[in-house]
C-alpha cells in the first residue's frame, strides 16, 4: 500500500470503529457547478502527519494530547475540503473527548463540512444536534443560520425540480422553524 491508502484505511477503521454514519459556513466554497467541492490531494509532508497522527491516537487514545492530535488531523482534511475525512476526526472528538476545548470547534467544522459539501439535510440535522447539546454563543446562533440557510436552500433546490408544493412547504419550514433568520420574511413570501 502506498502512504495515501495507508492513511485513508487507517483513518477510516481507527476512527469509526463502533460509530454510524450520521451526523456546515453560509459562504460555499463549492464549485462553480454548485457540485461537491473539490478535494486538494495531501502533499507528502501531510500525508505523513497524518499517518502519525492516526498512528498516536490509535495506540494512546487516553493521552492527554490525542484530542489536539484529533483536531489538527480534521483541521488538515478540512482546509483541503475533503469534509468526509476531516468529519472522522471531529466526530472523534465529540464524541469521545466531550470536555475538550475543541468540541465546539468540532461541531462547528462538521456543521461547515455538510454545508459546503451542498448537503443541506445533514448541515439541518447538525445544527440541531448543536442546539440540543446546549452549546450556546456563537456556535447556538451560527446553527441557526445554517439550519436556515440549509432549509431555505433545499427548498430553492426543490422549487428548481418544479415542485412548488413540497418547495412551499420547505420555504414556510424555515420561517416557522427558525423564526429569527434573516430571510424569514422571503421565506414566507416565497411559500
Amino acid at each position: 500500500l502506498s502512504v495515501d491508502s495507508t492513511i485513508h484505511t487507517e483513518s477510516a477503521d481507527s476512527l469509526n470503529a463502533g460509530k454510524t454514519e450520521g451526523g456546515e459556513a453560509a459562504v460555499s466554497d463549492t464549485t462553480a457547478g454548485g457540485g461537491a467541492p473539490t478535494v486538494a490531494p495531501l502533499m507528502k509532508s501531510e500525508e505523513m502527519l497524518a499517518y502519525a497522527i492516526n498512528t498516536f491516537t490509535e495506540h494512546f487514545p487516553h493521552h492527554k494530547l490525542a484530542p489536539d492530535m484529533l483536531y489538527k488531523g480534521g483541521v488538515l482534511f478540512q482546509a483541503k475540503k475533503n469534509y468526509p475525512e476531516a468529519r472522522k476526526y471531529f466526530e472523534k472528538i465529540t464524541s469521545d473527548y466531550p470536555e475538550s476545548k475543541y468540541v465546539e470547534n468540532s461541531w462547528l467544522a462538521i456543521l461547515e463540512g455538510y454545508y459546503n459539501s451542498n448537503d443541506y439535510k445533514n448541515a439541518e440535522k447538525t445544527a440541531i444536534l448543536i442546539k440540543e447539546a446546549g452549546l450556546g454563543g456563537d456556535a447556538a446562533q451560527r446553527a441557526n443560520t445554517v439550519q436556515a440557510a440549509s432549509i431555505f436552500k433545499t427548498a430553492n433546490l426543490v422549487k428548481e425540480k418544479g415542485d412548488e408544493r413540497s418547495a412551499a412547504l420547505e420555504f414556510r419550514r424555515a420561517a416557522l422553524d427558525v423564526p429569527d433568520f434573516e430571510s424569514a420574511d422571503q421565506s414566507l413570501f416565497n411559500s
